[in-house]
């Protein structure tokens, strides 16, 4: 996505901020609308503006945003360290959310913020004379999928939640609730509208923006997770849009090798391209948010903070001169979590047996841990020692972690950055976080074909992830039946490691509960209510047509 835009649409975004709640008694696009949109321009502002709700109040930067919690820290793939930066992990971790948790209020609100948004241009452009029709159609089908897609994140938090499909106005203050089908309904409607709007994916070339690639992948998604154990329906589906995603013929999976390359925007001024990433968001780090810059030689931290080990420096990295130095808090940072045991035993094992995602995703099985010859020079970084990762792991295992640490991430390091001046004024090349990318798609259609009886169809698109990460050429023969379908979901958790796709895969396989989740030292006693979130307080304070979710009245 371009971003020299961007900053105009923070005067825009003004108007927004100063309303955040869902119910205001003045709309936060009220004012702006009628002497908003006069021009293309104005449009493509307005369009562009979705994006930036989007990535910075839903997404982040990827560990720190509702979102995140919500789909990745409550389920089974992680755990805490035995220091750690954010106790907000342990909230969801223990599964102590209820209606007076921020987060469950916000991940309401900046739905609905993106909502309002999108409602405030298709209101105001679809008959809007002085817009072309090209810019017209662009900005229309951008605004139903993002509509259709906080629908689908709402329906499945929150299930049963008020459809506002036009401009919020005295007479639809306080709407009622709609049934979970309807709102599903309203997001297949707004997504199949959008895929016939939108245009083709550019090959090998990813800009941020939605596509046809994008809205064919996101709709199998939403079907992926309406599925039910035991029963087929939703499955041709899925099969549908994967199958459709796969033949626009754009996407294919990078080589293990290169994969940090999946989350880098740019290199120097050029945009980075690759087949494998579908739809990205893209995580601005830098001045603006306090952080380190992208580094240059040869690696960068960006991302590292999250699941850094405690105490281990585990790079070391060099200016454009060459020259050597520690960044930020990395030899003495304490990570937000690492990866659980369950987790780290399942990778352990596939390792041995010649899957590469083991050293490309953990710090596993060596590492370094660096000092400074001179605490005063920071280029004066050197290796202290070089850490086994198995040993620390096995003894961790041994001593109930009372000697070692936990196994932590890599996956979202950029450990390969080339540039001389990357730079573009200090604020506009971000990580690149995927929302959905190939892999994932042909994990669907993998899961898809066993649910519909075909099972060497789901060998071979299986056979494509085994393949990519180093296994041997026959490895997915040996299973079928239930053992096929277990071996599909075990690499979906795999390859999927931290991509916020594990909870959604426990809910639709009705293993959201314990053991899986709620036993974690201090988690809330297990209650069925905890599969959805409740409806906030203070939106139940301000619209009395709102009725609490059934599980937590």
């Amino acid at each position: 996505m371009k971003f020299k835009n961007i900053i105009p649409i923070f005067i825009l975004l003004f108007a927004f901020a100063c309303s955040t709640e869902f119910l205001d008694e003045v709309h936060p696009t009220q004012n702006t609308s009628e002497s908003f949109f006069e021009n293309d321009d104005d449009a493509e502002a307005a369009t562009i503006s979705l994006y930036d709700d989007l990535w910075r109040n839903v997404y982040g930067r990827f560990f720190d945003k509702w979102l995140s919690y919500y789909d990745m820290t409550r389920g089974d793939n992680l755990i805490l360290p035995k220091q750690f930066y954010s106790n907000d992990i342990v909230k969801y971790l223990t599964l102590n959310y209820n209606e007076e948790t921020g987060s469950v209020r916000e991940a309401w609100q900046r739905c609905y913020q993106v909502i309002y948004k999108a409602n405030w241009i298709i209101d105001n452009v679809s008959e809007n004379e002085n817009i072309s029709e090209e810019v017209k159609n662009a900005s229309l089908a951008e605004a139903y999928f993002m509509r259709g897609y906080n629908y689908f994140t709402l329906v499945r938090l929150f299930g049963e939640v008020p459809l506002v499909l036009k401009q919020t106005t005295s007479e639809n203050y306080y709407p009622e609730q709609a049934t979970s089908e309807e709102v599903w309904a309203q997001v297949d409607a707004d997504l199949q509208k959008a895929l016939g709007m939108l245009p083709a994916p550019t090959k090998n070339f990813i800009d941020g923006r939605v596509n046809k690639g994008v809205a064919n992948a996101i709709i199998a998604r939403t079907y992926l997770y309406r599925t039910k154990p035991g029963s087929t329906q939703y499955w041709d589906k899925v099969q549908q849009y994967a199958q459709a995603t796969e033949g626009i013929g754009v996407y294919g999976l990078e080589p293990m090798e290169d994969f940090s390359k999946l989350f880098v925007y740019t290199t120097e001024d050029k945009w980075v391209k690759n087949t494998e990433v579908i739809w990205a968001v893209g995580a601005v780090y830098g001045p603006i948010y306090g952080g380190r810059p992208f580094m240059y030689d040869q690696s960068s931290t960006v991302g590292c903070g999250a699941v850094s080990p405690v105490g281990y420096a585990t790079i070391v990295v060099h200016n454009e001169n060459g020259v050597p130095y520690l960044p930020g808090n990395a030899r003495t940072g304490r990570a937000q979590f690492a990866v659980s045991p369950e987790l780290s035993d399942i990778m352990i094992d596939y390792g041995k047996i010649g899957d590469k995602r083991t050293t490309e995703f953990l710090f596993y099985p060596t590492f370094n841990d660096y000092g400074y010859q001179d605490p005063d020079d920071n280029t004066s970084a050197y290796v202290k020692s070089v850490i086994n990762a198995d040993s620390l792991y096995q003894r961790l295992k041994e001593t109930n972690g009372a000697e070692g640490e936990y196994l932590h991430i890599k996956k979202y390091m950029i450990r390969q950055f080339l540039g001389t001046n990357i730079w573009d004024g200090g604020y506009y090349h971000p990580m690149m976080m995927p929302v959905i990318r190939y892999a994932d798609i042909l994990l669907m259609r993998a899961e898809a074909e066993f649910n519909l009886g075909n099972e060497g169809q789901a060998k071979t698109y299986l056979k494509k992830i085994t393949d990519r990460a180093g296994f041997a050429a026959d490895y997915v023969n040996q299973f079928s039946g239930e053992a096929l379908h277990n071996e599909i979901l075990q690499q979906r958790r795999v390859e999927l490691m931290f991509e916020t796709q594990r909870v959604p895969d426990l809910m639709r396989l009705d293993l959201f509960k314990p053991p899986h989740v709620g036993t974690y030292p201090g988690s809330v006693t297990w209650d069925e209510k905890l599969k959805v979130l409740p409806i906030p307080q203070r939106e139940l304070d301000y619209n009395k047509n709102l009725i609490q979710n059934p599980l937590w009245r």
